[in-house]
Formats: structure tokens, C-alpha cells, sequence
């Protein structure tokens, strides 16, 4: 597989969301596969807001909500699965895109059932109170309504959550450019003594990286040319 696909190669960071499409249900490509995800999670804008991303493959969305290391706001998340289903719905997207003109028993209890394995993927504590009110409360109909129930009490009266929830992504709260968020998740792996490639759970522990000291713009120039560096074997 290496063999055929170069590292970084030009033709697969173009098409990753075709190629997963292909070999999503294929564990002889699980390399390949993850290879892909790393590439969208990296950058997801340029997948999420292409012509394509309405006709992506439910497996190949799914598994992409359930990363850790999607590098974008759970607002962003919340919107684009919106416009996921919405286009998955008879009767929705571009024949009736007004929410207004919905029929609240019918277009509404279509698009939960499309989207209801979805909904708990999304980190409704990481959306801020303001989009909660405006982006998440018009759709309060196609949440569960004990998971609606648990994130409106958080936004509202500030009161944790009693059914688990996933953590954080490492993606958009660790945005500084010194490690990948992939190496962020083996970091908190090794923390918990458990396997480096091992996907988080809702029930493991929060971690928060800060960043203590950063060297930018003209200081890392000028140490660039004024420190010597001495190898030693």
C-alpha cells in the first residue's frame, strides 16, 4: 500500500473523501483509510464546504464525527451535519430549504431518524451558549430529548451532564502549529498507560494543553541566525 501511495501524496490529499468512499468498508485498507481521515482532519473546510461533501458516504461521515483529532469548532460540526442531513431528507435541501415552511411531523421526524446516529457524536458542551441558542435550540425536535434535555441544563443553569459525553476534540482546542493533534492523542494515550493508537471513549479522562512558551516572528529569526547548534554522537 506505502508502495503505491507515496507519503503526502498530491492525488490522495485531493481525494481522500472519494477514496474512503471506496475502501470504508474494506479492513485490508484500514491504512489507507486512516491515512484519509488524517488528511481531512488536518484541514476538514476544504472537504466540508466542497460541492461534494452533501453526497458523502454515511459510514465515511460517521466515522469522521467520531475522531478526536477533527481540527474544526463543534459549531462548524453542528452546521455542517445539518446541511448532511438536510440534503439526505425527501422533501429538504434545495426543493425546501426554508425551516420555516417545514412540516414539523413529517420533515422534522425524517431528518431525526436520518441524523439519529449522529447527533451524540457531536460535542454539544464545546458550542458556545450564543450558538446554542441560535443554531441548536430551532432544532430541539430532532435531538434526543434526554441528550437535549442534559445540554440545555449545561447552557442554561451551568449543571454537568449525567449521561457521558465525548470529550473535546484535540483538533480545535490544541491549534498551535509545534505538534500534530495526532501526537496530542498519543501524548494523553501514554498519560493513561494505554496503547498510543488508541481512540478516546466518552468515559476516559479531560485533558487541557497550554501553551507555555511559543517563539515567533523575529525572535525564531533571529536565534535561527545567531544560535549555534553542536552535534554530538
Amino acid at each position: 500500500m506505502s508502495k503505491l501511495f507515496p507519503p503526502r501524496s498530491r492525488w490522495i490529499c485531493g481525494n481522500s473523501a472519494i477514496i474512503l468512499s471506496a475502501v470504508i468498508k474494506f479492513d485490508s485498507c484500514r491504512k489507507l483509510q486512516d491515512y484519509c481521515f488524517e488528511v481531512i482532519c488536518d484541514d476538514p473546510l476544504p472537504f466540508l464546504s466542497s460541492k461534494a461533501f452533501p453526497l458523502t458516504n454515511k459510514d465515511v461521515f460517521f466515522c469522521l464525527l467520531q475522531r478526536d483529532d477533527l481540527s474544526i469548532e463543534e459549531t462548524i460540526v453542528w452546521d455542517y451535519l445539518l446541511e448532511w442531513g438536510i440534503e439526505q431528507t425527501p422533501g429538504l435541501g434545495n426543493e425546501n430549504s426554508d425551516r420555516t415552511k417545514w412540516n414539523d411531523d413529517e420533515n422534522y421526524e425524517t431528518l431525526k431518524l436520518i441524523l439519529n446516529q449522529f447527533i451524540p457524536l457531536v460535542r454539544f458542551l464545546e458550542v458556545s451558549h450564543t450558538d446554542f441558542f441560535h443554531k441548536v435550540c430551532p432544532y430541539k425536535n430532532i435531538i434526543p430529548i434526554s441528550i437535549y434535555e442534559e445540554i440545555e441544563r449545561f447552557h442554561y443553569k451551568n449543571v454537568l451532564p449525567t449521561i457521558p459525553a465525548f470529550p473535546p476534540r484535540i483538533g480545535s482546542i490544541f491549534k498551535i502549529n509545534i505538534i500534530k493533534s495526532k501526537l496530542t492523542n498519543i501524548i494523553i494515550n501514554w498519560i493513561g498507560r494505554k496503547h498510543a493508537m488508541r481512540n478516546r471513549t466518552k468515559n476516559d479522562s479531560l485533558y487541557k494543553f497550554n501553551l507555555v512558551y511559543q517563539v515567533i516572528g523575529l525572535v525564531m529569526n533571529h536565534l535561527k541566525r545567531n544560535v549555534k547548534v553542536e552535534w554530538r554522537v
